[in-house]
């Protein structure tokens, strides 16, 4: 074996788990999230430690922040292979206390918890979703 990072990125191209799709080439069938703590440790050396603007308690669910005049937006991925994660709890560095916190995808507001700098979300998540955080009026 190359190394922790070839094994990651053989992993994506496995053949043996790809399909064709009806016009041609191939498609991935799912995630690959089998991989070893101490390798993946090893790739992310570079970025451990890292302040992030966001982050949250499942590895493999991709949070990325987006600020406008009238609030922030995160948006989530759901990488696992998982049709739903419970509880998934977002830990997010704020310079004002958001009026709410909505899914776009539940249409409905989850739950936040705002103190000292940093809000504290916990929703539900299937593949995706959008989170809307208003500034107070």
């Amino acid at each position: 074996d190359a190394g922790p990072g070839q094994r990651h990125r053989r992993a994506s191209n496995d053949c043996r788990r790809r399909r064709p799709f009806a016009r041609g080439g191939a498609k991935t069938a799912y995630n690959p999230t089998d991989f070893g703590v101490g390798e993946t440790l090893l790739v992310q050396l570079g970025i451990l430690g890292l302040k992030r603007d966001v982050s949250c308690n499942n590895p493999q669910v991709e949070a990325n922040v987006y600020d406008g005049p009238s609030g922030t937006l995160v948006t989530l991925v759901n990488w696992t292979n998982d049709a739903r994660i419970s509880n998934l709890s977002l830990t997010l560095n704020l310079p004002f206390e958001p009026a709410s916190a909505r899914s776009v995808e539940q249409q409905a507001n989850v739950d936040v918890k705002y103190a000292d700098g940093v809000a504290t979300i916990t929703t539900d998540l299937t593949e995706a979703d959008y989170i809307l955080l208003p500034k107070k009026q």
